[in-house]
């Protein structure tokens, strides 16, 4: 075929920074059309001035957790970009920003605005403090949440009516987009930094964003695995007379023992988030109940859901070395014993510390008991129903999609109910439902330990 046959490719009729911030973005675009989609849900319970204060401080949230994943990936491109000194690279991520906080500020607010009687100008200035904080928690190096440990402890000691005097001055659109702008301005710094630690550094300096950038999660270097917050491996003399351990180390990361330092690390990522709580403490505290603890259960199933997701991280990609790990020396006679032990040990040992520092975070705020109870039994409700469903459907490529699609379901269906529980009171009937969800939990654990009992190992048959 000679060049003069060959089919010229047309031009997208799509704008190309429209078309990276749809591509930068990907899934988690999904999180701002979960915003739009509670803002309209709320508009149906009456009482349109509260469900627009409820609805912009949940769309604060879930806007913060868009930049932090979207936003930390577009600096991330942006960097590449630089360093390969690509044609208008730093203009392009500008001019894609700004298409993607059209669509994650703006966007929702009008349709916050139009559903609920409300402000736009106000609702986009609420957005926009969501996003440069996001942004900002994506871009800083990690070491700063020692900073962020004493600033939530000087910012704890400030009388109340210091922060009344303040919201009375960013009471308007006008001062809260100032707020916005100046956390943006903190972010440049963090920018200018990180070209020069490409490559370098440790967990301790290397910015998120960066981290977010780097490709699979799981391929991790030497380099990567001496800071203070990496787990240890559990690797010593006596494994021949601990088979429980052997299974761990052959499971990776999520498994093995818990040591004292397996168990804080793995609380890591829960004190950020309660951290990042109490430094947006005057933001977040609008009603009755903080607003921070509407993403409680939400919190807690994820940390408690890190040995499952590895378990379904490796049966999904099977070049890992899934089937090899069966051949390995000093694996249990009777491996899907050990497998539930281990499983059993490791969701309790994560999710257990983690509800309680969220319980402990709601007390302190003054949350009403049968909210705590609501969180409570959310989070166990769902984790111990995750937990059955996952082991039940993990050996077949539709069960392990739907393991995803119920896990989404269920953080959705927490998070409208915490918000439901702040704006028509206690809700027993949804705290027997998640009883049952529990017992049911419990039920299908069972069935998949004896599913797995009939396979001639728990990860040959699938």
């Amino acid at each position: 075929m000679s060049a003069a046959t060959v089919p010229l490719r047309r031009p997208s009729p799509v704008p190309g920074p429209l078309r990276t911030a749809l591509v930068t973005g990907g899934w988690t675009w999904g999180v701002v059309a979960l915003a739009i989609a509670l803002g309209l849900a709320l508009s149906l319970l009456g009482n349109k001035g509260k469900a627009f204060v409820v609805s912009s401080m949940l769309a604060v949230a879930l806007t913060m957790f868009w930049a932090f994943l979207a936003g930390g990936r577009l600096v991330a491109m942006a960097i590449a970009g630089w360093q390969l000194r690509l044609p208008n690279a730093v203009r392009h991520a500008l001019a894609t920003g700004m298409v993607m906080l059209a669509l994650a500020v703006a966007l929702p607010a009008a349709v916050l605005a139009l559903a609920l009687d409300g402000s736009f100008a106000m609702a986009a200035a609420i957005l926009s403090i969501g996003a440069a904080i996001g942004l900002f928690w994506a871009s800083m190096p990690p070491w700063t949440m020692l900073a962020m440990i004493g600033l939530s402890t000087f910012i704890g000691a400030i009388p109340k009516s210091a922060f009344t005097a303040i919201a009375g001055i960013v009471q308007g659109p006008g001062p809260l987009a100032m707020v916005a702008a100046a956390i943006l301005l903190l972010c440049v710094p963090c920018w200018l930094l990180i070209p020069r630690r490409i490559g370098e550094g440790s967990a301790w300096t290397v910015p998120v964003a960066v981290q977010l950038g780097r490709g699979n999660p799981f391929a991790s270097t030497a380099s990567q695995n001496t800071g203070v917050l990496t787990p240890e491996t559990p690797i010593g003399t006596g494994l021949a007379q601990a088979p429980d351990e052997v299974m761990g180390i052959a499971l990776g990361p999520g498994f093995g023992r818990n040591s004292l330092r397996n168990v804080v690390v793995s609380q890591a990522p829960v004190v950020g988030v309660i951290l990042l709580w109490l430094f947006a403490d005057g933001t977040l505290t609008t009603t009755k109940v903080h607003m921070g603890l509407v993403w409680g259960p939400a919190l807690v199933i994820s940390s408690g859901m890190a040995p499952l997701a590895r378990l379904l991280t490796v049966f999904w990609q099977p070049r890992q070395g899934l089937h090899e790990l069966a051949l390995l020396p000093g694996m249990p006679a009777r491996p899907v014993p050990v497998l539930a032990r281990q499983l059993a040990l490791q969701v309790l040992v994560r999710a257990v510390p983690a509800l309680a520092m969220v319980l402990a975070f709601a007390v302190s705020r003054g949350t009403p008991v049968e909210h705590c109870v609501l969180l409570a039994s959310a989070s166990l409700g769902s984790l111990s129903l995750l937990w059955g469903w996952t082991l039940v459907a993990l050996h077949t490529q539709a069960g392990r999609w739907s393991i995803l699609a119920l896990s989404i379901l269920l953080a959705l269906a927490s998070m409208a109910l915490m918000t439901a529980g702040d704006i028509a009171g206690p809700m027993p009937r949804v705290t027997a439902a998640y009883a049952v969800a529990l017992v049911a939990g419990v039920a299908l654990q069972f069935i998949g330990i004896r599913r797995m009992r009939a396979l001639p190992h728990p990860w040959l048959g699938n």
